[in-house]
């Protein structure tokens, strides 16, 4: 991986009086990473030497491709490589200051413009999987048969029972490659005045007004799929009029038509409008009660970015695309239009040209998002209550909370709007049955809240003492997902009316309830000048003397997580296991062995026709149990050695989790190289459910001893 970057900065600073002062700056910064496979620049057809056909051999396109087998390391390179991105931003503020009597009032504004450029083919070489799924027994899984369904062609079964074809990939991915070369503006401008309306009171007060411009492609190679609920008519596919004459291949053609996508050119610039009444009203006062009691309070409404867009639109069918192909069932092996069936020996030669003209509908997925955006915006708030208990010695209470709205969510707008028994092809009851592999849809629909009350405590050095301890008491609950979080939960039925993803309504992924550190420095009171040995002589002090302590601890409670349904309650939704009434979850050994209470977890019913008004076969709510909580304590001990007047060694001592405290990720985790327990979260397997496979931070969180020396000259 190589990163190069440089930056030009320009500032003008002008005092027209002294009560009256202007600030100019303009700069430029330019980021260019550059992350690439194996062998990216070999063309002499890698893949073909292994009997892979089909892989395009373009400049850094060189390597294998991605090769899945489970139970085994991931095979060749990895996807979404190469990549190379450049990003390019120029940015021109200005600031006025006025100071007028008590006031001191602020005025300015700020303009940016963005500009980045991608080339990240997630599937550029290909991608295979090998789950297993065609030459495990049905009903008898966990074989781990993935390489054997690699190493065999697709032929009859020969097991009872088993699928028809026990051979060839149950998946098999393909992206064209295709740079992309993207901007976007943001304009903002503020007013502020800071008034000091009393010796006692002083007010802060401010308006904020923000515009995130539409990302547009400078070639317009972008398109918005806007599903049927969200336009109120017929589903389009919106691309701009400078690209309007892409081809499409004529079986993609067929099937919009059949599924009701129409595909329409816009003039308008990113495909979408953004919204243009972005105001931010802040204010915030401090008064003082007393010489040592201080209130404060503030609010505020804070306009947050998009990242560059929810979904980036631009990674987006027929431009810059991944084509799917994943297996329908267990007995139908992946077949591609021209009859070839999907396994590593066939390669991409069934699919060459990856073009849009020649890709069927079967592996294309459509994106999109709201075409009307709305920013998404947090209302903060808090009261603080400061005293001071003595010199250097303060304690404060507060209460801080906000509320968000219009979070950026992802849905699947190709899943069904109605409850449908086990067993049915959901497919079929999808709006668009003939684009089998999903759809992405970012709407900005999500909400949250946070709620909490925090105390802090804290001591400035004095006689050899300096410390801080906080504590934070809190709860935060939600309806958007936290999609990098390893234990977020996704939507059961998003487009289930009267459900959505308001049905998934619970606590935030990230909601730790209970959080307490406590940190601080410490002179041993040792040695000359101090409470004990002061006359103890200079070797007494030069041994014992001087030594410091640094610590901090903490102790947090777990975090939420979801105990999903055992069985298949509906087809097509997800299911949430439902709390058993009475029952303690955390009741029986509540260790590493049984975190949970089986008994205290059950399924819901299972669906038994079609379009039922019951939803209960969804389940319970989300986050029904909290995982184990953190504890750790991380302490320093160290010492100077005067060797003259200039010079000095230092030596430190660094224990890493002092304690040797194991911290247990939750049951059912999985990731940072760690498989789950089996049936840990299986609460009909009371042998297995809750059991804890590994720790946090794997052979890292063991206590850590660390001793150095430095010498200063």
């Amino acid at each position: 991986q190589t990163a190069k970057s440089w930056n030009i900065a320009l500032s003008e600073t002008h005092t027209f009086s002294p009560r009256l002062v202007n600030e100019a700056r303009i700069g430029v910064n330019r980021i260019e990473t550059t992350r690439v496979q194996p062998f990216s620049n070999d063309l002499s057809n890698i893949p073909g030497q292994f009997g892979i056909q089909g892989v395009p051999q373009v400049p850094s396109n060189g390597g294998l491709g991605t090769i899945f087998i489970t139970g085994l390391n991931t095979l060749g390179s990895n996807q979404f490589l190469p990549s190379i991105e450049t990003s390019l931003t120029s940015q021109y503020m200005d600031n006025l200051t006025k100071v007028w009597r008590k006031q001191t009032m602020k005025f300015g504004f700020e303009h940016q413009h963005l500009r980045f450029t991608i080339l990240q083919p997630p599937s550029g070489r290909g991608a295979w999987s090998f789950s297993g799924v065609y030459t495990e027994v049905p009903s008898q899984g966990g074989g781990n048969t993935g390489l054997a369904q690699m190493l065999l062609t697709p032929i009859p079964h020969t097991v009872a029972g088993a699928g028809d074809f026990v051979g060839g990939a149950d998946n098999i991915q393909a992206s064209n490659y295709a740079n992309t070369d993207m901007g976007r503006n943001y304009n903002a401008a503020y007013v502020q005045d800071d008034w000091k309306v009393t010796p006692k009171l002083t007010l802060n007060l401010g308006l904020r007004w923000e515009y995130f411009g539409q990302i547009v492609e400078r070639y317009g190679a972008q398109t918005n799929f806007q599903p049927a609920g969200m336009t109120g008519g017929v589903s389009q596919l919106l691309l701009t009029k400078k690209r309007c004459s892409v081809p499409f291949s004529a079986d993609f053609m067929s099937a919009a038509a059949k599924d009701n996508i129409s595909i329409v050119c816009s003039s308008v610039g990113g495909l979408g409008q953004s919204q243009k009444t972005n105001f931010g009203p802040r204010i915030g006062l401090a008064y003082r009660v007393t010489p040592k009691f201080v209130v404060r309070a503030g609010a505020g409404m804070f306009y947050g970015g998009f990242e560059n867009s929810v979904i980036e639109t631009y990674v987006d069918f027929p431009f810059q695309f991944n084509l799917s192909y994943p297996s329908l069932a267990p007995n139908l092996p992946i077949t591609f239009a021209n009859g070839a069936i999907g396994t590593l020996e066939t390669g991409l030669s069934a699919l060459v040209p990856i073009t849009s003209a020649a890709a069927e509908p079967a592996g294309s997925s459509l994106i999109g998002e709201d075409y009307h955006m709305k920013t998404p915006y947090t209302l903060s708030y808090n009261l603080t209550l400061q005293y001071e208990l003595s010199a250097g010695q303060t304690v404060q209470a507060a209460y801080v909370g906000n509320g968000v709205r219009h979070l950026g969510v992802y849905i699947n707008p190709n899943s069904p709007n109605q409850i449908l028994p086990p067993g049915l092809n959901s497919f079929q009851y999808a709006p668009y049955p003939d684009f089998p592999t999903g759809f992405t849809y970012s709407t900005f629909a999500g909400n949250s809240y946070y709620n909490s009350l925090q105390l802090n405590y804290e001591r400035r050095f004095s006689a050899g003492l300096q410390a801080l301890a906080n504590f934070t008491w809190s709860k935060c609950r939600t309806d958007a997902s936290d999609v990098l979080n390893e234990t977020a939960i996704f939507y059961r039925a998003p487009r289930l009316p009267g459900f959505g993803i308001q049905g998934d309504y619970g606590l935030c992924d990230f909601d730790i309830t209970k959080v307490f550190h406590f940190s601080g420095a410490y002179e041993l009171p040792i040695g000359k000048g101090k409470r004990f040995l002061a006359n103890g002589g200079a070797v007494v002090n030069g041994v014992l003397g001087g030594w410091k302590t640094n610590w901090i601890l903490t102790l947090q409670d777990g975090q939420p997580l979801t105990v999903p349904c055992v069985i298949s309650t509906t087809s097509g939704f997800g299911c949430y296991a439902l709390l058993v009434p009475g029952q303690n979850k955390y009741a029986g050994p509540h260790n590493v062995d049984q975190w949970l209470n089986p008994a205290a977890f059950t399924s819901p019913p299972v669906a038994t026709t079609i379009g039922q008004s019951d939803r209960s076969p969804l389940g319970g709510a989300p986050t029904q149990f909290y995982g184990p909580g953190f504890h750790r304590l991380d302490f320093s001990l160290f010492k100077d050695f005067r060797t003259s007047e200039s010079t000095h060694l230092e030596f430190r001592s660094e224990f890493f989790n002092l304690t040797n405290h194991p911290n247990f990720s939750p049951p059912g985790f999985s990731g940072n190289g760690v498989l789950a327990a089996p049936g840990s979260l299986d609460y009909t397997s009371p042998t297995t459910f809750g059991k804890i496979a590994s720790t946090r931070d794997g052979q890292n969180d063991q206590r850590e001893i660390q001793f150095a020396l430095k010498f200063y000259f």
